[in-house]
């Protein structure tokens, strides 16, 4: 059993549902242990948004943990489908239970995890990572328990989103962050468009109602529009590697200037590497779409 830790800013963009989605999906074919989840958002209604996306693929009781500092990506547009999900469908956090923390929820993980084991997921900005390292006990954990991180960050030729919403966080993650580190860029998923083909999955689920009203919402249309795959190519790559899909480049040295802006150099000695797109984006989002299942 694959042990996985994913850290998510489910919200403000759906693809994030998207790849809770491909999370479970793979995890029918790959065996994985989720070990938790954790919101680097402030937003409330983001805990119940994934616990229903989670209960949609029977798994109601991985713990989720949340980012517990207040006014970080918590507008009206970072709720577009959490709120409707997290009033309108069974979760633990229907009712404003009190959430964890995401720091507590991911040092709890890691602690009765086997050493080097563990792939850490990040699809969004990295300051419940910073906060772990930032925490001497955390960082302890993840040089011991974690064997790789993926996380959809950096840009190749600009300042990507993740990085911009938190520079010091994502400086100070490709600064200290111990393992391995694959980087998936905003240029990989980019063209990869998925969520158009939901196949068999039922108007109601609740990954196809996030795409459909993030995708009303700014007026891009409704089902079956689909939406950049950004995260999703991060979730790929963290549980199947980078075949078929995609490669990854030599190794590299990552540094994040003053601006967000990735300064990436070959290095054979580097600890990041890169995924590029290898097939086709449009096959890429068709193949990714066959998998689809609720």
């Amino acid at each position: 059993m694959i042990p996985v830790i994913l850290d998510t800013d489910i919200g403000p963009d759906c693809d994030d549902a998207g790849a809770l989605a491909l999370l479970h999906t793979l995890a029918r074919e790959v065996p994985l242990r989720i070990l938790a989840m954790t919101n680097c958002t402030s937003n409330p209604y983001a805990n119940g948004a994934i616990d229903v996306i989670n209960r949609a693929y029977g798994q109601n009781d991985i713990p989720i943990g949340m980012y517990d500092k207040p006014g970080f990506l918590c507008d009206e547009k970072s709720e577009v489908y959490n709120k409707a999900l997290c009033l309108n469908y069974e979760n633990r956090f229907q009712e404003n239970q009190t959430t964890p923390k995401a720091l507590d929820t991911i040092k709890k993980a890691l602690t009765c995890a086997e050493d080097n084991s563990v792939i850490f997921i990040a699809t969004g900005p990295l300051n419940n990572l910073a906060d772990l390292l930032k925490d001497n006990d955390g960082f302890e954990l993840v040089r011991k328990k974690v064997k790789h991180l993926v996380t959809m960050s950096c840009g190749m030729e600009q300042v990507e989103w993740n990085v911009e919403m938190d520079i010091p966080s994502a400086r100070l993650v490709f600064e200290k962050w111990p393992t391995a580190v694959t980087v998936t860029p905003f240029e990989t998923g980019l063209n990869i468009i998925t969520g158009v083909n939901f196949k068999t999955m039922d108007l109601n689920h609740p990954v196809r109602v996030a795409y459909k009203l993030f995708n009303e919402y700014h007026g891009t249309g409704s089902d079956g529009i689909g939406r950049n795959s950004w995260d999703l190519t991060a979730v790929w790559a963290a549980i199947k590697g980078s075949e078929p899909f995609f490669s990854l480049t030599e190794p590299h040295n990552l540094y994040i200037n003053s601006e967000g802006m990735s300064i990436y150099t070959p290095d054979p000695n580097g600890k990041v590497r890169f995924l590029q797109n290898k097939m086709s984006e449009k096959e890429i989002g068709r193949e990714i779409d066959s998998l689809w299942c609720d």
